[in-house]
């Protein structure tokens, strides 16, 4: 099965105009492939309302529903952090929160579980030159840019990953 989609920025002269243009690619189509039969062909005209439904997903559709991008989880696993240990900027040395974030993460078996895809990523990324700006930045907004090093340091002793 191949597909051709053709947009059309404009509206058509007439609804003969349409029924013409319709029959010229119906017509090209089938000269020019091996296509055969009454279902060779499917034909569908949408205009721009339908369009966009079909381009732009509905966040709402059971098909997108589950659907959970690295960004979301990485998103979640610094909020989990906030939740759990608090925002390293709240501790009174960076050194205070490392060793509450450290208890936490070596007690919490249901928390590495949880988010094992980001903290395996944070593990193989320590001291590595990334380009990956949306997961530096998102860590940077939670002020958890050192929580890969913590993770890799805990991971060195007990290796919990």
């Amino acid at each position: 099965m191949k597909a051709v989609l053709i947009l059309i920025n404009g509206n058509y002269r007439s609804n003969k105009h349409e029924e013409d243009l319709i029959k010229d690619i119906i017509s090209t189509v089938c000269t020019n492939t091996d296509a055969e039969g009454a279902n060779a062909l499917n034909v569908k005209t949408y205009d721009e309302t339908d369009l966009l439904k079909l381009m732009m997903p509905n966040i709402d559709d059971n098909t997108f529903k589950g659907v959970d991008t690295f960004k979301n989880k990485l998103i979640s696993f610094c909020n989990k952090i906030h939740e759990t240990v608090g925002d390293p900027i709240l501790f009174h040395t960076d050194e205070d929160f490392k060793l509450e974030f450290i208890k936490y993460f070596v007690n919490d078996s249901t928390f590495r579980t949880d988010h094992k895809e980001v903290i395996t990523y944070l593990v193989k990324r320590v001291g590595v030159k990334t380009n990956k700006s949306v997961v530096i930045n998102i860590l940077k907004d939670f002020h958890l840019e050192n929580i890969g090093k913590y993770i890799k340091e805990i991971n060195d002793v007990v290796e919990l990953v």
